[in-house]
């Protein structure tokens, strides 16, 4: 058995682990900060929310702040998540909050590329920057979150941004993006595109098509633009959309 009550290396993680199980947190704390101290990121999480949630403790969320933050640092993607979080919730500016959501965006975390971008595009507590939330949407969307994909065809179709060939044409992939990956409202920008040929020639039956897995994924407007194209008969129409979508 040890002489001595102080753990190092694997044995630290082993006694958090076990203190932690058996609900002992009292007996985490110590040995995480061991590991914590030894750059491993996944401690320094573990160890954060101990401090945030007065386990084997009381609170205490400035030190919960900076546990998350070395987490971060230390390459454990989802510390960063945990301090914008906080940030958000009064532990730290706002400016704090997109950093973090910025570095988790940038450590492959979809959330909080979404996070960012809608801060971003939103100015809460900072200067609203159009181009750097287009840069965090398609971020997102290019690791697979919908929402990222309709938040960049969103300000790509803004008629802010310039609405040039090239614009247009990214907005419409983005929304195919979405509705690939079954977004309603996805679905339903790339049939108004290609009902109106933006960003692509006009195309009545693809506009149909995807119109109608909007109205699929209860998207209303997807359904009452199938109806006013069967009645259309062929005709051009003046699509007439009924949501704030």
């Amino acid at each position: 058995a040890p002489t001595d009550e102080h753990c190092d290396g694997a044995r630290c993680v082993e006694q958090a682990e076990a203190a932690m199980y058996y609900g002992d947190f009292d007996h985490a704390r110590e040995p995480l900060t061991a590991v914590c101290d030894n750059k491993d990121g996944f401690a320094c999480y573990r160890l954060a929310e101990l401090y945030q949630f007065g386990r084997g403790g009381p609170v205490d969320l400035d030190k919960a702040a900076a546990l998350f933050e070395q987490s971060c640092e230390y390459e454990h993607f989802e510390g960063c998540d945990k301090r914008a979080e906080l940030a958000r919730s009064g532990t730290g500016s706002a400016a704090t909050e997109l950093e973090y959501a910025i570095k988790g965006c940038e450590g492959r975390r979809p959330l909080m590329c979404i996070a960012a971008g809608q801060q971003l595009i939103a100015g809460r507590g900072i200067d609203r920057d159009p181009q750097k939330a287009l840069s965090m949407y398609e971020k997102g969307c290019d690791l697979g979150d919908v929402d990222g994909c309709t938040g960049a065809g969103d300000i790509l179709s803004d008629p802010r941004s310039g609405n040039t060939n090239d614009t247009k044409a990214r907005a419409l992939t983005s929304y195919i993006s979405a509705c690939v990956g079954h977004s309603g409202y996805g679905c339903l920008k790339v049939g108004i595109a290609m009902h109106e040929g933006i960003g692509i020639p006009r195309d009545e039956e693809k506009a149909r098509t995807h119109f109608t897995k909007a109205c699929e994924f209860n998207i209303k407007d997807g359904c009452e633009a199938v109806k006013q194209l069967d009645q259309a008969k062929g005709k051009d129409i003046d699509l007439a959309l009924t949501t704030t979508v």
